[in-house]
């Protein structure tokens, strides 16, 4: 509730935010498989377990593969998960202790989570794009690559049948 009052103003790129609240980590991770194109989750470390927020990043990397969403764990108790740790461990985005989410720094934590957000999904489409126009070239050498040697074969048939009518 402090998040969404926190944030009720915020726009990126002159659209609002939507949220999608979870009170578990299970709950969690079902709403990013029925959501893949979220682009932030605000995880609490602690919630049903004292490492629910720590498996729902785990399950949202390795079960989901979702590697666009942005991951941001927030804790009211930082030394129960060091920091250090948990971002080379968790392939998370960041790493808040909850006092540190003022409302101005929660704005400058959404900002550059949705910029990044937006560039992943850019690069993406562009790589797409391009494997896309890969395939079509490669089918197009193919092509031509199998008529040229229709092509040879032919003229292979024609120089030995002109061969022996030579001989």
């Amino acid at each position: 509730q402090v998040t969404r009052l926190a944030l009720r103003d915020f726009q990126f790129e002159q659209r609002g935010v939507q949220f999608l609240d979870a009170y578990s980590g299970v709950e969690g991770v079902k709403m990013l498989e029925e959501n893949p194109d979220c682009a932030v989750c605000l995880v609490d470390v602690v919630m049903e377990s004292e490492h629910a927020g720590l498996d729902t990043a785990k399950a949202i990397r390795n079960q989901l593969h979702n590697h666009y969403v942005r991951v941001v764990l927030r804790t009211g108790q930082p030394g129960q998960a060091p920091e250090e740790q948990i971002i080379s461990e968790y392939d998370i985005n960041d790493y808040k202790e909850k006092t540190e989410l003022t409302r101005s720094k929660l704005f400058t934590l959404m900002y550059a989570c949705l910029r990044s957000y937006r560039d992943i999904i850019a690069l993406d489409a562009s790589v797409k794009k391009i494997q896309s126009m890969n395939e079509g070239l490669e089918d197009k050498v193919r092509q031509r690559t199998q008529a040229l040697e229709e092509e040879k074969k032919r003229a292979d048939a024609a120089n030995q049948a002109k061969s022996k009518f030579l001989a």
